[in-house]
């Protein structure tokens, strides 16, 4: 009930939505479950990991966030005065942003190929070089990021240009490099 009432309350602050129950009938969805709150940020200026980071600033911490989103979990105690403070959290992390930056849709890059098994890539030998020169290698990592935790690229997979600018860019974005042996990703193993 107080996801409902809060899903009503936060479609008023300005640069943010929220899908409703009417998104149950949408392509795609099966039904919506009421008790998670889904808050897309892209029109306040903010991506969904600065948003997290404002939120937490004020003692609200998200169950987790991606570019775009930031998703609140809501349970059978949380009460009234628990909704009230979480509003007054997002009011002032939706106006930190400018509004006028658009947060960006990150399309994952193709599938890569396969150049051996995860198995050969997970028992050969390996070595470690400059993420720059790595396209066209062999990948001995399976990194995800996180959110959502699907792999993008796996072990045993050709390292191609689109990917490693893919990971660059969710990791700046905010996103975990689960898998990665560097996570700022200057450096990567390969086979």
């Amino acid at each position: 009930e107080q996801a409902e009432k809060f899903r009503g309350r936060v479609a008023e602050i300005d640069g943010i939505t929220t899908f409703s129950t009417d998104a149950a009938t949408l392509p795609g969805f099966s039904d919506l479950d009421r008790t998670r709150v889904t808050l897309d940020v892209s029109r306040t200026g903010l991506t969904g990991y600065e948003f997290e980071k404002q939120l937490a600033a004020s003692q609200v911490y998200a169950e987790m966030s991606t570019n775009q989103h930031v998703l609140l979990l809501f349970t059978p105690g949380t009460r009234p005065e628990d909704t009230n403070y979480l509003l007054s959290a997002i009011e002032p992390a939706a106006d930190a942003g400018d509004g006028s930056r658009r947060t960006i849709r990150l399309e994952p890059p193709s599938i890569p190929a396969f150049r051996v098994t995860p198995r050969e890539a997970y028992y050969a030998r390996k070595r470690t070089i400059e993420t720059d020169r790595a396209v066209g290698e062999i990948s001995a990592e399976t990194i995800a990021p996180y959110p959502p935790g699907s792999a993008v690229v796996v072990a045993g997979e050709a390292l191609d240009a689109s990917t490693i600018e893919y990971l660059r860019l969710v990791r700046s974005s905010g996103a975990v490099l689960y898998g990665a042996s560097d996570p700022e990703l200057r450096r990567i193993r390969i086979v």
